[in-house]
């Protein structure tokens, strides 16, 4: 008989990420709405792959270039970060 405790029933230790500068601490709704905008560039990035190669090169790579500032913008919305960087 193994006397060891059932993993399922250890608390699992909470992952706290290091301080970020600049940053301050998100609340659960801020990390939430910062998940949603990586999975909105999940989707646009899966929606830009199923169009295919008929598309002009430079203009896609522009798009995406732009697609890609605009999510991070959405995102520094959210974060506000303190620093300029």
């Amino acid at each position: 008989m193994n006397d060891a405790p059932n993993q399922a029933d250890t608390p699992q230790p909470v992952y706290t990420p290091p301080p970020i500068k600049g940053y301050r601490k998100l609340t659960q709704a801020e990390l939430d709405d910062v998940n949603f905008v990586k999975a909105i560039g999940e989707d646009i990035e899966a929606r830009i792959h199923a169009l295919g190669a008929q598309l002009e090169p430079r203009a896609l790579a522009l798009a995406k270039t732009n697609l890609q500032q605009g999510l991070m913008w959405l995102t520094r919305s959210i974060t506000k970060p303190e620093t300029f960087a």
